[in-house]
């Protein structure tokens, strides 16, 4: 079984594995997942051998076109450090 929108809430039987997609909006990608489960692939698949919190957290997609001369990122786009300081 594999939910498909957020929140979401059922049973699973015991041992079984449940398969997570994380699907970002545009210009966003997936930054990775918390709680009780960790990384960054999508789909990725989770033992359901208890209860489950997941999260999925987006961040800014940056492409060199956000980028200009004497500028580069590190993280987020609004994180930009001027190169030229």
């Amino acid at each position: 079984m594999t939910p498909v929108s957020s929140p979401w809430s059922g049973t699973f039987l015991s041992s079984e594995r449940a398969t997570l997609e994380a699907v970002p909006g545009q210009h966003r990608v997936l930054g990775g997942w918390s709680g009780d489960l960790s990384g960054s692939e999508s789909p990725t698949a989770v033992l359901m051998d208890g209860d489950k919190s997941i999260v999925a957290t987006f961040t800014p997609e940056i492409t060199f076109d956000d980028l200009t001369e004497g500028h580069w990122a590190i993280g987020p786009i609004n994180e930009r450090i001027d190169a030229t300081s």
